[in-house]
C-alpha cells in the first residue's frame, strides 16, 4: 500500500511530516513507494519527492543502499541524491564520485555534487575540484557550495581561481554567480579572498 495515498497537493507536507515521526517505521514503506513508481514517471511529483524528503530527513542508512541502486540504474538519480545527501551515510562517497567521473555531464550532477558536500567526507574533494571547471554552470555552483561544506584547505586555491566566473543562475533560490558562491565557500573555509 502507498505510503501516499490520494491526496491534494497542499496536504502532502502535512503525510510526509507524519511519516518522518514514525521514524524508521516508515522507511520500508517509502522505499517500497519510490521503488514501485520507478523513477516518479507515472506518479504525482509532489507525491514522490515528499518519498524522498521523508526518507533524508528520517536518515535512516537502511536506505543508503536501495537508494544508491536507484540512482547508479539513473532512476529518479537527483531525488535519490537529495535523499542520500539528508541521509549522510559514508557507504554513498564512492558510488556518487563514480557517478560523477562516469558521467560528469548527467543532468543530475549537480544533486551529485551536493549530496557529497552534505555527506562530508573528504574522499570528495578533489572530484569535486574538478567540477568547479565544468561547462555547466549548475554543476560549478554546486561544487562550489559543497567545497565549501566539506572545509578542506585543499579547496582553497581551485576556490579562489573562480572568484571571477561571473555565469549567474538561480541556486537556492536567489540569482547568484559562480564567483559568489565560490566567495562564501572560502569564508566557510576562513581563506581570504
Amino acid at each position: 500500500m502507498s505510503p501516499f495515498p490520494s491526496v491534494r497537493p497542499f496536504e502532502e507536507e502535512k503525510v510526509e511530516e507524519a511519516l518522518v515521526r514514525f521514524g524508521e517505521a516508515a522507511v520500508d514503506a517509502l522505499l517500497e513507494f519510490i521503488v514501485t513508481w520507478g523513477g516518479g514517471f507515472e506518479c504525482r511529483v509532489g507525491a514522490h519527492d515528499s518519498a524522498f524528503t521523508a526518507l533524508a530527513k528520517i536518515g535512516s542508512q537502511r536506505a543508503t543502499e536501495p537508494l544508491l541502486k536507484m540512482a547508479e540504474e539513473n532512476r529518479a538519480r537527483r531525488q535519490c541524491c537529495w535523499a542520500l545527501g539528508g541521509i549522510a551515510d559514508q557507504r554513498a562517497v564512492e558510488p556518487l564520485i563514480k557517478m560523477l567521473e562516469t558521467a560528469p555531464d548527467d543532468i543530475s550532477s549537480d544533486a551529485v555534487c551536493s549530496a557529497l558536500g552534505k555527506i562530508g567526507d573528504p574522499r570528495a574533494v578533489d572530484p569535486l575540484i574538478k567540477m568547479l571547471t565544468h561547462t555547466s554552470v549548475y554543476i560549478r555552483l554546486a561544487a562550489a557550495e559543497a567545497l565549501g561544506e566539506l572545509g578542506d584547505s585543499r579547496a582553497v586555491e581551485p576556490l579562489k581561481n573562480i572568484l571571477s566566473d561571473e555565469a549567474h543562475s538561480w541556486f537556492n533560490s536567489s540569482e547568484v554567480s559562480v564567483g559568489e558562491v565560490a566567495a562564501v565557500a572560502l569564508r566557510q573555509l576562513d581563506a581570504e579572498e
